[in-house]
Formats: structure tokens, C-alpha cells, sequence
């Protein structure tokens, strides 16, 4: 299986929904026992799309990977010591912590999350950051039909872009 990576026609995920705030006393931290509430499906003709249409499903106010709760403004080793304990947040922090210079290896380490998977969000980081060189107006053509491809929502590109 560790070879394996998602090949076809289309890439379907299933992506856990979880409201801790909803149980008093209950800490956010991912075991054996099953706390969530839900779960969504999504579909894209990639990996990247069918990942960021599974955050958008989820509905809970977030629109793409990036700058979710204070995430952005900790450093990489702030985010990789949250790492150690899998939370319902740890594919937002692990976006930040790649965003601040974390290492695949690094990740993986701590999250055993495939290497693959982490590459995958490391390229959406990536286009995240070159779209935000167009801060205040369209990005080129090339880039802003990469980032449709990729699952980016038109409300999250508004975001980033500081655009309607």
C-alpha cells in the first residue's frame, strides 16, 4: 500500500466531520474512540480538488486549507509540536507548517500521514503563495485555471486575492 497513490478517472474522498466544541469537557485529540459526527464525500478529477471540496463540505466557514484559526501566525516548530497529537485541525496545521518550511520528512514523522499526501498539499501551498503575489487583482490566466483544477473556491480565491 505504501506505493500506492490515487489513479483514475476521478479521486473520491471521505473526510471525517468533527464538533468538539459541541461536548463540554471534551478535548480535541484524535484516538481510538469515535467522536465524529459525520463525514462528508467529494469528488474531483484529482487529488488536490476532491481534498479542498472536502474542506468546503464540511461546513464549517472554511473555504480552502490555509490561515485557519491563528495557524498562520505560529512558528514551524509552534506547528510541528502540535503535530504530535492528531486533532480534528491537523491537516490546517499541517498546511501552515509546510507553509513556514516543514519537511515532508518532518511531518511524516510525526503524523504518519503518507509522504504522497503531504507532497500533494506542499504543491497547493506552493500555488497558494503564487496567488498571493496577485494580491489586489487577477492572477494570470495559467495560474488561476491551475488553482480551478486544484479544487480552489472561487470564495477562498476572493479571500486570498482581497477581491469580490
Amino acid at each position: 500500500m505504501d506505493k500506492y497513490v490515487p489513479d483514475g478517472d476521478y479521486v473520491v474522498i471521505k473526510f471525517a466531520r468533527w464538533a468538539f466544541e459541541k461536548f463540554k469537557g471534551v478535548e480535541d485529540k484524535l484516538g481510538t474512540q469515535m467522536r465524529a459526527v459525520g463525514e462528508v464525500m467529494s469528488i474531483g478529477k484529482n487529488y488536490k480538488e476532491a481534498f479542498q471540496k472536502a474542506i468546503r463540505s464540511l461546513e464549517t466557514g472554511r473555504y480552502g486549507l490555509g490561515h485557519a484559526k491563528d495557524y498562520d501566525t505560529m512558528t514551524k516548530e509552534e506547528l510541528l509540536h502540535l503535530l504530535i497529537n492528531p486533532t480534528s485541525d491537523r491537516h490546517f496545521i499541517m498546511y501552515e507548517a509546510i507553509r513556514k518550511g516543514a519537511t515532508a520528512e518532518e511531518i511524516f514523522d510525526l503524523t504518519k500521514v503518507k509522504t504522497y499526501f503531504i507532497e500533494q498539499m506542499r504543491e497547493l501551498v506552493e500555488e497558494e503563495e503564487e496567488l498571493l503575489k496577485s494580491k489586489g487583482q487577477l492572477p494570470a490566466d495559467a495560474l488561476l485555471n491551475q488553482a480551478k483544477q486544484d479544487g480552489f473556491s472561487d470564495k477562498y480565491l476572493s479571500q486570498l486575492l482581497e477581491s469580490s
